[in-house]
This record gives C-alpha cells, structure tokens and sequence, in this order.
C-alpha cells in the first residue's frame, strides 16, 4: 500500500497489511480483519517530503498533499460503499469481497471512484484538473480510471439516478454491469 487502499479483509492484501505491521511494530488490532479503508501512517509527510524535494513550496506541498490524500480517501471509500454499503432494503454486496467474484466488475468499479473522486473537487479547479489528467492518461479498458469519462457523460445526461442505477446493477450482478459498462464505453451517444 503506497497511500491508501479498500482492502476486503482477505486475501493477499490484508496478508500483507497485516505482514508490514507486524515489521514496523504496529499491534495486531490495528489492523483490522474485515472491510476496511486503509491509509499509510505516514502518507502525508511522505508526500510532503517528495514534493519539496521537487522545489514547490512548502505550503503548496502540505495543500497539495492533503488534497491528493482527501482523494484518495474518496476513491477509496467509494470502493468500500460500492461494496459494503447497504442499499434502501438493508442489502450490502457481500458478494463483491469474494476473491472469486470481485474482478468481475472491477473496471467499472475503478470508473466509478475515480468519478467520485473528480466529482468531490468539482469546486477546487486545480484538483479537478489534476483528476481529469489521472484519468486521462490512458484508455480504458487498459486504463479502466478512463471510463469515468462515459460515468460523468451519464450523469450529465440523466443525473444521479443514472449513477444509482449503474452502482445498484454492479453491487447485484457485476458482470453484467461490466458487460453494459463496456458497450456503453464503446459506443458513446
């Protein structure tokens, strides 16, 4: 985990979690067993530290760093929502922590957070244009950051409605929203 990470709770990332902890003398319960956001201890002096290194300026480095950790979080916890979130009839999409099944729609997952991500700094101009160019930088499915193109395009065209409706699809069967995603990239209107 180099910032922060949605871990299920199994499998090879909470392993690892649990691993480097342990090497850094982190107590057991700290890291916990199930769902969970995690964020390195020591992200936001991390990434200070890089960006000073770079010459930019000692406030622009602390801002810059706490607005790239903020979204991080929002990825993440989009993540997490989309998948243990309960729905209006108390459901959560146990289904997607299992190792089996999460891939399933995993790129339109990704689409999703980083939207939600470029959609939180919809007010900051500078950190919605750093956004736009994470998710520019390549194309999707490769780059599958890229669909939150085709996501900001639903919402604009029908609203959050259409963005439920996408989340609820995934949450109850990820492959077919992934397959609908994927046409939906494909063939823009």
């Amino acid at each position: 985990m180099t910032y922060g990470v949605f871990d299920t709770g199994r499998g090879p990332g909470a392993s690892a979690a649990r691993k480097t902890a342990a090497r850094h003398n982190v107590p057991a319960f700290a890291i916990p067993t199930g769902p969970a956001v995690l964020v390195c201890a020591n992200a936001n002096a991390r990434l200070q530290q890089s960006l000073t290194s770079l010459n930019i300026p000692t406030d622009v480095a602390r801002r810059s760093a706490e607005n790239f950790l903020i979204g991080t979080l929002v990825h993440e916890h989009m993540h997490a929502a989309i998948a243990c979130a309960v729905d209006r009839d108390g459901r959560a999409a146990w289904h997607l922590l299992d190792p089996g099944t999460e891939s399933l729609g995993r790129n339109l997952n990704e689409a999703l957070a980083a939207w939600a991500q470029r959609f939180y700094f919809a007010n900051d101009a500078d950190m919605y244009d750093e956004c736009t160019r994470y998710i520019e930088n390549g194309t999707y499915p490769n780059w599958p950051y890229a669909g939150a193109e085709t996501v900001e395009t639903l919402y604009q065209d029908a609203g959050l409605p259409e963005i439920r409706s996408l989340v609820r699809l995934l949450r109850t069967d990820p492959e077919i929203a992934q397959r609908r995603f994927d046409e939906l990239v494909a063939s823009p209107s």
